[in-house]
């Protein structure tokens, strides 16, 4: 076994296991760790969702994480709504929104991906920005797929890739691939493609660059369900 191939289990783990810690215990910490990660440009990354998505959209965000993105989309005028599985992260964007809107009940719920709490046809865009696997789970996807209105739309930001730079930046860089991680070859695009298709979905990979930075984009459209399965 190559040198790559024995360190970089050990290396995603440890990855895994800190983004998991954070996202729970440490919370507290978590704006300041992905600030120092992205070398300031975290919240530009999530918020190169919003473009695509629709104007005037009932928009459901999966895993809302620290509520910025929320923020934004408010701010914009969405009717948005958050789940996340974190009570740790509920609480941290209840409190984000809670100063940004003083009269207004945050709108979150605490809730799993692949259950999510709300009638068919509810929303017109789903959007989520850097999550985990969850995000190609089946269960995740027909979810996805029934709360979103016949040509309703999911907007996901996968990966960020730096740009090449300075030496913070091919450290960080490094560092990604031995974890795994990295922008999608084309073999793995369209594996990727291929599931969101076979889950009802049309699939098309978009990029964005920000001044550090190339990030990724994936437009998810929502098919038009067969008549048997819309009358089921």
């Amino acid at each position: 076994m190559s040198w790559h191939g024995r360190v970089a289990p050990l290396v995603n783990g440890s990855i895994r296991f800190v983004c998991g810690q954070l996202y729970t215990h440490f919370a507290f910490a978590y704006d300041a760790a992905v600030h120092l990660v992205s070398l300031g440009e975290w919240k530009e990354w999530g918020r190169l969702a919003i473009p695509f998505i629709p104007a005037g959209a009932r928009v459901l965000e999966i895993a809302h994480g620290p509520g910025h993105l929320q923020r934004d989309l408010h701010e914009r005028g969405f009717r948005a709504i958050g789940i996340d599985r974190s009570a740790q992260m509920g609480a941290l964007a209840g409190r984000r929104l809670t100063r940004a809107s003083p009269h207004r009940l945050p709108p979150l719920v605490r809730a799993d991906a692949g259950r999510l709490p709300f009638a068919a046809r509810s929303f017109d865009c789903v959007v989520c920005t850097f999550p985990a696997e969850f995000i190609f789970a089946i269960e995740t996807l027909s979810e996805t797929h029934r709360v979103l209105t016949d040509g309703g739309r999911m907007v996901i930001v996968p990966h960020a890739g730096f740009l090449r730079g300075n030496l913070v930046s091919r450290a960080i860089r490094l560092t990604h691939r031995l974890g795994g991680g990295g922008d999608a070859g084309g073999a793995q695009l369209a594996a990727i493609s291929g599931g969101f298709a076979r889950a009802g979905f049309c699939f098309e990979a978009e990029s964005r660059r920000t001044r550090r930075a190339e990030v990724a984009v994936w437009v998810c459209q929502r098919r038009a369900m067969p008549s048997a399965e819309a009358s089921a």
